[in-house]
């Protein structure tokens, strides 16, 4: 079987209006075959675009403490300034290979294109096939706020895994499947399992659900 390895990095930018850019760009090699791919997802007041490139392209690179991403395919010009310690996790390894996740800016000053407000960054490298990964769903999220920041990943299958960061700390699990707010105006993120660690008066949900290789992905992005 031909060396697999895939590497990618994940971008986003949620603005106090609720508009919401995210940006994909990665590189997949299988043997003699080498792949780019990049993608921008954006919404602005409710409405959702989309483009994607399989041009090559270059990875976000820091520049004087700032992490840039431009590319031309897709007129992006982004910087992302931490604010949050990274974070690192080896998240699944086995013989056929492993999982390496390094969240760069769990919480970051961020502006893309003219939009700015709470960013994300981080980049996956993978060395094994995802259809040889023994999950079934995996679902994956992030929140900021100015007081707080949290980012989970959840997988359930034949491998069972939950990761749980609260302002760089390991998070214990949680005691219920429900968070209760404090009052009428509070809101609450819901997911499966952390719920109870986000408590926030205005929350904003992304859902972006998808279906590959026969496994079920979810990411949230929130503030």
């Amino acid at each position: 079987m031909a060396a697999f390895e895939l590497s990618k990095w994940y971008l986003d930018c949620v603005t106090d209006s609720g508009d919401v850019s995210i940006a994909y760009t990665g590189m997949v090699n299988w043997g003699p075959i080498r792949l780019h791919y990049s993608s921008l997802l954006e919404s602005t007041a409710g409405l959702v675009g989309a483009k994607h490139s399989l041009r090559p392209q270059g990875e976000p690179k820091f520049e004087e403490c700032a992490l840039r991403w431009r590319s031309g395919a897709l007129k992006i010009d982004g910087e992302w300034q931490a604010d949050s310690p990274e974070i690192r996790e080896t998240i699944f390894v086995n013989d056929a290979g492993s999982i390496e996740w390094h969240c760069r800016m769990p919480r970051a000053q961020a502006r893309l294109h003219n939009r700015l407000g709470f960013g994300y960054a981080e980049h996956l490298n993978m060395t094994i096939a995802p259809w040889k990964l023994p999950i079934r769903t995996l679902r994956w999220g992030r929140f900021a706020a100015a007081s707080d920041w949290i980012v989970w990943i959840d997988w359930l299958g034949e491998f069972t895994r939950r990761i749980v960061y609260w302002n760089g700390q390991i998070a214990p699990p949680p005691s219920s499947k429900t968070a209760r707010s404090n009052s009428a105006t509070e809101r609450v993120l819901l997911w499966t399992a952390p719920s109870s660690y986000v408590k926030a008066r205005s929350v904003r949900q992304h859902c972006l659900p998808c279906q590959e290789f026969g496994t079920r992905f979810q990411r949230v992005c929130s503030r």
